[in-house]
């Protein structure tokens, strides 16, 4: 696996590209119901991946790109100055502020993640009979076997889950119907089982690696969104229609109570947020959800699961680099037919028989159809595997 400037680009631009779409996706609640959170949740989570595995594999092949893109590369890559024998290019500043930044925002996070461990472990347990043997219904209604912590705090405004191996479930205060509290239990232990405490971790750490694209942050939101919705999804399959607009009912209030003494933590997952309009958007969704109850649509989740394929693979497959035309170059070479090898990363790429690409540091200069091969210290290999064996690295 190689990282390089090529690769990080191609991965920041797909993941902005699928962003988009999912924020198209879930601005429509019936094309969600008809994929299924499931579906879709599964397709989120290969954008994940790519944001978390930005390199370029050894089978990738390249796609070179002659317009533009090799002015922005040059622009970032070519040095500007040399300090004590050391370059210096917009790269490597940027490299400096990234890592800076990402350090800091990683442990700004473990510090919230352990303040939101010692509030939850500081709440005291919850001991009203009725309401844990609500509690061990819902429970039971899982098939699980884990052992939750189930604590009040009159610092939360709405029931949350944290933790993924010692795990709180957090309730305010308040007196509520026994069917209320099987659906906030029936609700937390779903976020739970479903995986959505480890997507939430997943999100948190690519907003501390790339903390410089916006992308990310819309996707962290979209994701709570859908994780919410995947949630209200599996709490209500199997309930009657009544039953569903009790769930509704639920989360209104839940949505309206107020608590003074407001504690926030981004690593507590709430049972519901306080904005009308993502409240009414999970209401409509729940509605449509009625709709398309128990029908298989598999269409949508086949054109869905294909385009994700396809992506997934020429993502993998496919790196775009910057090129210049060796026709267009050759002339402005001072000593012609002659270039200089002898520097470590600087070797030649045999693509197939007459092909060639040249690498400058690690880095593509030039693709080009006929090289004139007459340097004793050429090195010319067959794959980048090879090179990566025989040359050494940055």
């Amino acid at each position: 696996m190689h990282f390089s400037f090529s690769s990080l680009i191609n991965m920041t631009v797909a993941c902005c590209i699928l962003t988009g779409i999912f924020y198209l996706l879930l601005r429509h609640n019936k094309m969600l119901s008809h994929f299924g959170t499931s579906l879709v949740l599964g397709v989120t989570s290969i954008v994940i991946l790519r944001f978390l595995i930005p390199v370029e594999l050894p089978f990738t092949k390249s796609v070179y790109i002659y317009n533009v893109y090799p002015d922005i590369y040059h622009f970032f890559i070519d040095d500007f100055a040399t300090i004590n024998g050391f370059s210096i290019n917009l790269c490597r500043l940027l490299a400096g502020v990234w890592i800076t930044g990402s350090v800091l925002l990683f442990c700004r996070s473990i510090r919230d993640y352990i303040k939101a461990y010692q509030f939850c472990k500081a709440c005291p347990p919850l001991e009203q009979k009725q309401i844990l043997e609500t509690f061990t219904q819902a429970y039971a209604e899982m098939g699980k076997n884990k052992r939750f912590h189930i604590a009040v705090s009159d610092k939360v405004n709405t029931p949350l889950i944290f933790g993924i191996s010692k795990s709180f479930i957090i309730t305010p205060p308040i007196d509520l119907p026994e069917q209320d509290w099987y659906f906030i239990f029936k609700h937390e232990l779903t976020h739970y089982y479903r995986g959505h405490l480890f997507y939430h971790l997943l999100c948190e750490v690519m907003c501390c690696l790339y903390w410089w694209n916006p992308a990310v942050y819309l996707f962290r939101r979209l994701m709570r969104a859908l994780l919410e919705m995947d949630v209200d999804t599996n709490v209500t399959r199997l309930l009657a229609t009544e039953d569903t607009y009790a769930y509704i009912d639920c989360l209104t209030k839940m949505a309206t109570l107020k608590v003074y003494k407001k504690y926030y933590n981004k690593w507590l997952v709430s049972f519901t947020a306080s904005r009308k309009s993502y409240l009414l958007k999970r209401g409509h969704f729940l509605f449509d959800n009625l709709e398309y109850k128990r029908k298989l649509f598999f269409a949508p989740a086949f054109i869905l699961g294909m385009t994700t394929i396809l992506f997934l693979l020429t993502s993998i497959l496919f790196i775009f680099e910057p090129s210049t035309k060796f026709e267009n170059t050759f002339d402005e070479i001072e000593a012609k037919n002659k270039w200089d090898f002898s520097m470590d990363g600087c070797f030649l790429l045999q693509e197939k028989p007459g092909l060639y690409t040249i690498y400058k540091e690690w880095e593509i200069l030039i693709e080009q159809t006929a090289f004139p091969i007459d340097d004793p210290d050429i090195r010319i290999y067959s794959s980048l595997e090879e090179a990566y064996e025989k040359e050494p690295t940055k």
